[in-house]
């Protein structure tokens, strides 16, 4: 009876191969499933590396698509005010106007052009509008305190000089603290003396 329990309890073992071990038996399915879950690790991370391009490529998209827009609409502005710019430097009235009182220092010929680049300002939302001679002083200034500064001393020449509109370029001034982004645009005021 008792070899008979131990042939029971040793079959198991007897019932395998020749030389192989459970451990053994077991390498196949092991390497099988090994390699199953390879397969689709590398098929998630492919998946996943073709969504992250799918998604970058869509952004890009739209980051090219926002930069047109903003190029555009800033283009529209800038031609806006340059046109804004050429209505103050029409007008043979406010020439005479501004002859008269730059020869003769008229208060009320100074209070007309004050009133027309008042509502100037105003209308267009301009920080400021001033008025300077030929040396670069300020004769004349309305709205907010606005200094000369080189690059507005430079515009101004090349305003006379090529009897045009002149834009400056953006720059950085305490025209009011703190320092802050600053865009000149330059009208020779043609017509005067």
């Amino acid at each position: 009876l008792s070899g008979l329990m131990i042939d029971i309890i040793m079959s198991p073992a007897s019932s395998q191969p020749h030389g192989q071990t459970p451990q053994r038996a077991a390498y196949p399915i092991v390497l099988l499933f090994s390699a199953l879950a390879l397969v689709i690790v590398l098929l998630g991370w492919g998946i996943y590396a073709q969504q992250a391009q799918r998604f970058r490529e869509q952004e890009n998209a739209k980051l090219i698509a926002i930069a047109e827009l903003k190029a555009h609409q800033i283009g529209n502005w800038l031609a806006e005010r340059t046109s804004n710019a050429d209505v103050l430097q029409g007008g043979d009235l406010q020439a005479e106007v501004l002859n008269h009182w730059l020869a003769t220092g008229d208060v009320a010929a100074q209070k007309k052009i004050e009133d027309h680049f008042s509502s100037f300002v105003k209308a267009y939302h301009y920080q400021s509008l001033i008025l300077l001679d030929a040396q670069g002083t300020i004769r004349l200034q309305v709205g907010d305190p606005h200094l000369v500064t080189q690059e507005l001393r430079h515009a101004a020449e090349q305003a006379w000089r090529e009897k045009r509109v002149v834009m400056t370029d953006l720059y950085l001034a305490d025209l009011q603290p703190p320092e802050h982004t600053h865009l000149d645009f330059v009208v020779p005021a043609i017509g005067t003396n």
